[in-house]
C-alpha cells in the first residue's frame, strides 16, 4: 500500500508543468519586444513627466526667491520710510514776516514818512540729530529784493550747532545771535511794541547783532541762567557808530576777537533781570585811531 501513498503528488506535479508550459511558449519574441517597446514608451514619458516636474520646482523656486527678494526689498524701503519718517519728526521748518505800512507826519524839520515795506521775510530750518545734539539756522531777506543798488538784503543770521554737555550745561559753536539785551535774542515782531524797533536796541544795542563763534549757556539754579561766548567782534568805523561796526561774519576782520557774558534771573514768575557785558581790546579792529581801548 506505500506505493499508493506517492501516486498523487506525482500527478499533481506533471499536471501543473503541463499547464504552465503553454503559458510560457505562448510569449514570442515579438510579445517581449512589444512588451519592452512599451515600457521604454512608459519610461521616455515618466522622464518627461519628471522634467516637467523638475521645471515646475525650477519656476517656483524662481517665484519664491523672486517673492523673498520682494519682500526684502519691501522691507528695506520700509526700513528707509520709518528713517525718513524719524528724521522728518526731528527736523522743524519755520518762519515769518513783516510788513509794515508807515503814515507819518514830520515835526521838527522832519520829513514825512509813507511807505509800504515788506521789511523781513525769514526762515527757520533746525534738525535734532540725538538726544544732546542739535542744529538751528536763520536765513532772512530784507526788504524784499536784493542786490546792487537795492534796498535789500539776504543774511544768514543763525547757523549753530548745540551740545549738551549734560542737563544744564550746553555747548554752543557757529553762527549766534549774542546774548546783549531782549530784542536782539526774540526779535520776531510780536515781541515788541510798534511797527518799528525801539531806537535803543536798534542803535545803542545793534539788533540785531550776530557773530561767529563758540561758548556755553546753561543753568546755575535758583532761578540763575548764564550765557559765555568767544566771538569775532565789531569793526566800528570812525564815525563811532556802534550799529555801522557790525560785520556779519561776512569775512569779518578778526585782528581782536570779543567776549560776551551775560547773566540772568527769572525765579520769579513775570520777571526777568539781566545784566550783559561785552569786552573788545579794539573795537575798530585797529583800522581806527582812538578805538584802541575795548
Amino acid at each position: 500500500m506505500k506505493p499508493a501513498i506517492f501516486t498523487k503528488p506525482a500527478s499533481l506535479a506533471i499536471l501543473l508543468s503541463a499547464f504552465i508550459a503553454p503559458q510560457v511558449s505562448a510569449l514570442t519574441l515579438e510579445d517581449i519586444a512589444k512588451r519592452l517597446d512599451a515600457l521604454e514608451t512608459q519610461n521616455q514619458q515618466l522622464l518627461k513627466e519628471n522634467a516637467s516636474l523638475r521645471q515646475s520646482i525650477a519656476i517656483s523656486n524662481q517665484k519664491s526667491d523672486a517673492a523673498v527678494a520682494a519682500s526684502e526689498a519691501i522691507a528695506d524701503s520700509a526700513s528707509g520710510i520709518k528713517k525718513l519718517a524719524n528724521w522728518a519728526d526731528k527736523t522743524a521748518l519755520g518762519g515769518y514776516g513783516e510788513l509794515h505800512y508807515n503814515n507819518l507826519s514830520g515835526k521838527g524839520g522832519a520829513s514825512d514818512k509813507d511807505e509800504v515795506d515788506f521789511h523781513r521775510f525769514v526762515l527757520f530750518f533746525g534738525h535734532e540729530f540725538n538726544d544732546n545734539i542739535r542744529f538751528f539756522s536763520e536765513l532772512e531777506l530784507e526788504h524784499s529784493i536784493s542786490g546792487d543798488g537795492k534796498n535789500g538784503e539776504v543774511e544768514l543770521e543763525q547757523a549753530f550747532i548745540d551740545f549738551d554737555l549734560n542737563e544744564n550745561h550746553t555747548a554752543r559753536a557757529g553762527l549766534f545771535l549774542l546774548p546783549v539785551g531782549i530784542i536782539n535774542e526774540t526779535h520776531e515782531p510780536p515781541t515788541f511794541y510798534g511797527t518799528e524797533r525801539n531806537p535803543i536796541e536798534k542803535n545803542i544795542v545793534p539788533a540785531t547783532w550776530w557773530a561767529a563763534g563758540a561758548g556755553a549757556h546753561g543753568q546755575l539754579g535758583a532761578g540763575f541762567s548764564y550765557d559765555a561766548y568767544v566771538h569775532s567782534g565789531l569793526a566800528v568805523p570812525s564815525s563811532f557808530k556802534i550799529r555801522s561796526g557790525r560785520q556779519k561774519v561776512s569775512k569779518a576782520k578778526a585782528n581782536d576777537l570779543a567776549a560776551t557774558g551775560r547773566l540772568k534771573y527769572t525765579g520769579i514768575p513775570g520777571l526777568e533781570l539781566a545784566i550783559s557785558a561785552q569786552y573788545q581790546q579794539n573795537m575798530g579792529q585797529g583800522l581806527v585811531a582812538g578805538l584802541d581801548d575795548g
